[in-house]
């Protein structure tokens, strides 16, 4: 049964550890030759255990860093300067995230494949490669040509060969910390959008379950604002009502990472999360949770913990 499903994460074994070691130095003032052997090889696995968490969290932390957008850039049509795109970009390698095109609801995921080096001199012009992809497959390909302060894109759709070109729009706050459309609501997305944590899992959802919280403190008391039963429904509460998701649309689980996005009539979530440590049966997942009111386009991001498993 759910209420009987507890989070045992590798830090609450270590504060068991240190508990029961403490217990038994208070109750043996004097401890044997034997017990001090055992005493040294306990705090060596607890200190081990340490290091190991501080460096699962240091590395997540990082791979978060590299799906957090740092600058966009807006791109114009070279045909049709109505067709507007913006492209983000961050993590530490400055690579390309997103794309989105004006007037659609969602942004593309972008994956890196190389880059070459055309000319150099002054202002080296480089290529940049990437797939697009949708619903877990390649889309097609973008190509982004930097050099000096111009900038360029050329998307080959993959099921006809056809191929769109962009060129920088300078006038539209390039290399700027929000996109060139879609931002002006994103100021009002606190105050329009809010979660609300409700304790244990919702009777809709039942089996082996996805489940996240804001923070370690709620994660422990089973105080969850995201749940789900991984292949098929989820539930979150925004604006004090609880929605539920009969399906996800899109669902990528890899070793060390998940991405789920989930759509009705009202909102879009995407969920974007690396993994942080795994147990027997769970593994421990830390990131961010996206939220799109698709009526009035304001937005809200959140970060997040949590884990799925049975």
């Amino acid at each position: 049964m759910k209420q009987y499903r507890r989070i045992y994460t590798l830090l609450f074994t270590i504060a068991f550890l240190l508990s029961c070691n403490q217990k038994k130095n208070n109750n043996d003032p004097l401890p044997t030759d034997e017990e001090n052997n055992i005493t040294t090889i306990e705090n060596t696995e607890i200190n081990d255990a340490k290091e190991k968490v501080e460096d699962a969290v240091e590395n997540v932390e990082t791979e978060i860093n590299e799906i957090k957008p740092d600058h966009y850039i807006c791109f114009k049509g070279d045909k049709n300067p109505d067709m507007v795109i913006w492209v983000s970009f961050g993590g530490n390698k400055g690579k390309a995230l997103q794309v989105k095109y004006k007037g659609q609801q969602e942004a593309i995921d972008l994956e890196f494949v190389r880059e070459s080096l055309v000319s150099n001199g002054a202002h080296p012009t480089i290529d940049y490669y990437y797939n697009e992809i949708y619903n877990g497959k390649v889309n097609g390909v973008y190509k982004h040509t930097h050099s000096g302060a111009w900038d360029y894109i050329e998307y080959t759709r993959n099921k006809d060969g056809k191929k769109f070109t962009f060129t920088i729009d300078h006038e539209s706050d390039p290399y700027g910390k929000t996109p060139c459309f879609d931002h002006n609501n994103n100021a009002s997305a606190v105050s329009n959008l809010s979660l609300k944590v409700f304790e244990g899992f919702p009777i809709e959802i039942d089996g082996c379950s996805t489940y996240f919280s804001l923070n370690r403190g709620d994660f422990k008391k089973s105080k969850f604002i995201y749940v789900d039963d991984i292949d098929a429904k989820a539930a979150i509460h925004i604006n004090d009502e609880l929605v539920v998701f009969q399906k996800l649309n899109e669902q990528r689980v890899t070793r060390d990472s998940m991405v789920k996005v989930l759509q009705n009539d009202k909102y879009r979530i995407q969920i974007k999360t690396a993994k942080i440590s795994q147990t027997d049966e769970t593994v421990q997942h830390k990131g961010t949770i996206e939220i799109e009111d698709l009526k009035n386009a304001s937005r809200l991001i959140q970060d997040i913990i949590g884990e799925f498993g049975c």
